[in-house]
């Protein structure tokens, strides 16, 4: 039986997804951090002010028990911290901490390094317009499960 063209790309983006997913994971495992802890530290130090579980969760596609648990595990690692928040002290708000953000520089400087190896290959034009198809595609997948664009999350200064 013949794929259709929509199953053939399906394979090639898993294909594709499988590389990365292996690529990143030897660019941070040198720093001992994995792929998900690097995207919240990424979120979270990206962001004018932080972001609740709930957003986080969200953001990274995760299940709200599931980043709970990751970020718990993140601040007994010294990675994150919780800190009042300034607009309302009821509430705490995670920030990173400094060891987190010299983990998360030295493994976003090897994965950049490590990219611009793998694409070295590619021109400008085929780069852009990759790029373009790909946020295309992102808005079709988001409107078939019902989401709006993935932005940065609402945020909260800590103290």
């Amino acid at each position: 039986m013949a794929t259709s063209p929509e199953t053939e790309l399906l394979t090639h983006l898993r294909q594709a997804n499988r590389l990365l997913e292996e690529l990143l994971g030897q660019c941070y495992s040198p720093a001992g951090i994995g792929t998900t802890r690097v995207d919240v530290l990424e979120l979270l130090a990206g962001a004018f002010e932080c972001c609740s579980q709930t957003l986080v969760a969200r953001q990274l596609g995760l299940s709200e028990s599931t980043v709970c648990t990751l970020i718990d595990r993140m601040q007994v690692d010294g990675l994150l911290a919780r800190q009042r928040s300034v607009t309302d002290r009821r509430r705490s708000v995670l920030a990173v901490s400094d060891l987190g953000q010299r983990l998360l520089n030295e493994a976003t400087a090897r994965r950049d390094q490590r990219i611009r190896q793998a694409f070295q290959g590619w021109t400008p034009v085929a780069r852009d317009s990759t790029a373009a198809r790909l946020q295309e595609l992102i808005g079709l997948l988001q409107h078939a499960v019902g989401e709006t664009t993935a932005l940065p999350c609402a945020q909260e200064r800590a103290a």
